[in-house]
C-alpha cells in the first residue's frame, strides 16, 4: 500500500481539508495529513481531531524542535518546511504531498494518483528548445497563454513543445506536478492585465525528461529520495517554491528520472487578492531566475546523493547569484535536520535508491 504525507500550512480554518481525507479514505490511502500553524493561526487541535486520526496538528509552540525553524522567519508560507520535517521524522512515506489550503480536489483525486503509480506512462514533452508551458492549448477565458508562475519571462518564446509517444516506468517518475482549473498559478503581471480563468487543459497525463517549466508547492506529489530539494526559501518573495522546484527538477533530470504534469486535478478559487503587491514579491525572482538557473544547471550532481546535492548547489561558489549565499545558513539548517532524523534515507545515491 502507497503511504502518503500530506503538508500543508494554514493561517485560517482550512475546511477543504475535509475534501482531501475523504477522497484519501476513499481510494484506500496510508496517509497522514500534516496542518502546519503559524503565528497568526487560531489553535486548530479541535479542528484537527474533527477530520479524524490521521490528522496531525503542529502549532507555532512545537516547531522549535527544528533548527530549520530558527533559521526561517514567521507569518510566511515557506513554515511549510516544518510540516515536511516533521513528516519525515514520523516516516518513511512513500510520497510527500505539498499541497495549498485553497485548492478544492477533484472527486477521485487520489484514485488518479495511484492509478499514475499502476501502469506506465505513455507521453512525454518533446521540448525542442527545452522549455514548455503547460497552459498551452489549453481553454482560458479570455483568450490569452498566460505562463506558470516562475517562467523565465526570456524563455517564453522557447515554450513550444509537442507530445509524443514513450513507455516510462511509474518507479522512474519522481515528481508529479499536479494542475488546478480556475485561478490559474501564473505570474503577477497576467493577473494584473486580465483576470484569467482556466476551463480546460490540454495536459491530461505527461512526462517530462530534460524538458523545463517551474514547479511550485500548491498541488505537488514528491517521492522521499528528493524531499530534501523541497526547501521553501524564505527570503524571494512569491518565487519561493519556485527556485526549490529548479533545484529538484536539476536533480531528477540528472539521475535520469522523470517528472509528471497534469492530473491529479485541483480547483483553485484564491479569491481577492492585491496583485500589485503580488507583483512586488515576484520582481526579484524575475530578475535574477537566469542567472540562478545558470548556477543549478552548470552544478553537477550526477551520481550523487540529495544530501550531497543540495551541499553543492549552496556550497560558497565565486560570482554565484546572491540568492545562494542569503539562504545558505537556512540550507545549512535544514539539511541538519535531515542527518537529525537519520535512517539514512536520503544519503543514498540515485543507482542505490
Amino acid at each position: 500500500m502507497t503511504r502518503l504525507a500530506i503538508v500543508t500550512t494554514t493561517i485560517g480554518v482550512p475546511e477543504v481539508l475535509a475534501r482531501y481525507v475523504a477522497e484519501a479514505r476513499e481510494a484506500g490511502l496510508d496517509f497522514t495529513l500534516y496542518v502546519v500553524g503559524d503565528r497568526k493561526t487560531p489553535d486548530l487541535i479541535d479542528f484537527a481531531k474533527k477530520l479524524g486520526p490521521e490528522t496531525r496538528w503542529i502549532p507555532a509552540a512545537e516547531h522549535d524542535r527544528w533548527a530549520t525553524s530558527r533559521v526561517l522567519r514567521w507569518n510566511c508560507i515557506p513554515r511549510r518546511n516544518i510540516g515536511f520535517l516533521q513528516a519525515a521524522s514520523e516516516g518513511p512515506y512513500d510520497f510527500y504531498l505539498s499541497l495549498d489550503d485553497d485548492n478544492v480536489p477533484d472527486p477521485g483525486y487520489f484514485k488518479a494518483f495511484l492509478d499514475l503509480l499502476s501502469r506506465p506512462a505513455r507521453d512525454k514533452v518533446d521540448a525542442p528548445d527545452g522549455w514548455f508551458n503547460y497552459f498551452q492549448n489549453a481553454e482560458i477565458q479570455p483568450n490569452v497563454i498566460p505562463f506558470p508562475r516562475g517562467f523565465p519571462v526570456r524563455k517564453h518564446a522557447q515554450a513550444s513543445w509537442e507530445a509524443r509517444s514513450t513507455h516510462v516506468e511509474p518507479a522512474s517518475i519522481w515528481v508529479l506536478q499536479g494542475l488546478s482549473w480556475g485561478d490559474p498559478d501564473a505570474d503577477a503581471f497576467t493577473h494584473i492585465v486580465s483576470h484569467v480563468r482556466v476551463k480546460r487543459l490540454a495536459v491530461s497525463s505527461v512526462v517530462a525528461q530534460n524538458a523545463w517549466c517551474p514547479i511550485n508547492s500548491q498541488n505537488t506529489f514528491l517521492r522521499e529520495r528528493v524531499l530534501p530539494f523541497f526547501l521553501m526559501c524564505d527570503q524571494i518573495g512569491r518565487f519561493d517554491d519556485i527556485f526549490a522546484g529548479y533545484l529538484l527538477q536539476r536533480y531528477v533530470y540528472a539521475s535520469g528520472a522523470w517528472i509528471h504534469f497534469g492530473v491529479p486535478f485541483t480547483r483553485q478559487e484564491r479569491g481577492v487578492r492585491d496583485w500589485l503587491k503580488d507583483f512586488e514579491h515576484e520582481v526579484e525572482g524575475h530578475l535574477t531566475v537566469e542567472a540562478v538557473l545558470d548556477h543549478i544547471q552548470k552544478t553537477p550532481v550526477e551520481g550523487i546523493s540529495a544530501m550531497d546535492a543540495m551541499r553543492k548547489f549552496f556550497a560558497q561558489s565565486p560570482g554565484a547569484p546572491a540568492f545562494f549565499d542569503r539562504h545558505r545558513p537556512l540550507v545549512q539548517a535544514w539539511l541538519s535536520d535531515f542527518d537529525r532524523i537519520g535512517g539514512g534515507r536520503w544519503i543514498l545515491t540515485p543507482s542505490e535508491a
